[in-house]
């Protein structure tokens, strides 16, 4: 998490989440961050549009 300025003036969040599970591929946990990300939690359907959200994948 991670605070800074926005455009138009004022103060903005970030959020990067590393995402860590070496016992599936790359890509499928990729797939699965995305999914969960999407249409699954309620964090991200809160602040969706409001807080820039990256990941970091790590997987086998």
């Amino acid at each position: 998490m991670s605070i800074g300025p926005r455009e138009g003036g004022g103060f903005g969040l970030a959020v990067k989440m590393r995402v860590e599970d070496r016992s599936l591929p790359q890509s499928e946990l990729a797939a699965f961050a995305k999914e969960a990300h999407e249409q699954i939690c309620p964090y991200s359907h809160a602040t969706r549009g409001n807080v820039d959200v990256r990941f970091e994948i790590v997987g086998a």
